[in-house]
């Protein structure tokens, strides 16, 4: 488990959800492809179900959204995901 300071917030995360928001945070709202946060996951021949990710995702999108300020801000795109600006 990891614990990340969200908006003054605490907000507590698996492995892979950590894994994931930083990846997303340093790409800056640009979108990260499906397949390079699965390769960044699970490596290059992980096998994991096809919706495994997308769980993750959704998960991971509901502790952020608990905070309405940042509701909706991981933004499914065409072939990936971004996350949202973030004001401040």
């Amino acid at each position: 488990r990891f614990v990340a300071l969200f908006r003054g917030r605490r907000v507590t995360l698996s492995g892979p959800e950590w894994k994931i928001l930083q990846r997303l945070v340093r790409q800056d709202g640009q979108v990260v492809p499906r397949e390079e946060l699965t390769s960044f996951l699970w490596g290059e021949d992980g096998l994991i179900h096809e919706h495994t990710l997308d769980r993750h995702i959704q998960e991971l999108s509901q502790k952020l959204k608990d905070d309405a300020v940042c509701a909706g801000s991981i933004i499914s795109s065409p072939g990936g995901y971004r996350l949202a600006a973030l004001r401040p």
